[in-house]
């Protein structure tokens, strides 16, 4: 992990443990809380289904997963250009 992220991880675990010390709000219940937002985050921004967060509540350092289905060829529907020009060549056969 490189220095500018070890030390916004960090950050990260100090405001953790003020948040227990002053706030009396477990460790656990923030992991489990920023483990939900980063997952909601990440299937709205990103369109995907199968996500998982992992924060080490050791280091402070999160991985988010995802699983994706690789394919040999992407099949897209056909825009409204394509549609259009579908359209022309068939009128022109008539």
């Amino acid at each position: 992990m490189s220095t500018k992220k070890q030390k916004q991880a960090q950050e990260m675990l100090d405001a953790m443990n003020v948040l227990e010390k002053e706030k009396g709000i477990k460790k656990e219940v923030v992991i489990e809380a920023l483990t939900d937002a980063l997952e909601k985050a990440y299937k709205t921004n990103y369109n995907a289904s199968n996500v998982e967060v992992k924060i080490d509540e050791n280091t402070g350092e999160f991985k988010v997963f995802s699983d994706k289905t690789v394919v040999a060829e992407v099949c897209t529907m056909p825009g409204k250009r394509a549609m259009a020009t579908a359209w022309a060549t068939l009128s022109k056969k008539k």
